[in-house]
């Protein structure tokens, strides 16, 4: 006997870390994360002594962005999937 296929009665369940919440709570934390690497840019551009280590907050506020951005993505597909 087949398996019926129809994809009425079937729902896709999310995991709870990849809720609706927890993406705008990530979301919210990464921002945080930013503001903080946009006051170490800032404090490692102005200061001649911490000019060398200018590539860290650099690297950090790149790689939140980054993930900012994906999880926006993901929510904005979801959210027109639906």
């Amino acid at each position: 006997m087949q398996l019926d296929h129809s994809p009425f009665y079937r729902t896709v369940i999310t995991p709870w870390y990849d809720s609706n919440p927890a993406c705008y709570a990530l979301i919210f934390f990464l921002g945080v994360v930013l503001l903080f690497a946009g006051g170490g840019i800032w404090v490692a551009a102005t200061q001649l002594a911490y000019g060398t280590y200018l590539w860290f907050p650099v690297m950090l506020a790149v790689m939140s962005a980054f993930v900012m951005i994906k999880i926006c993505l993901r929510l904005v597909t979801r959210n027109r999937n639906s």
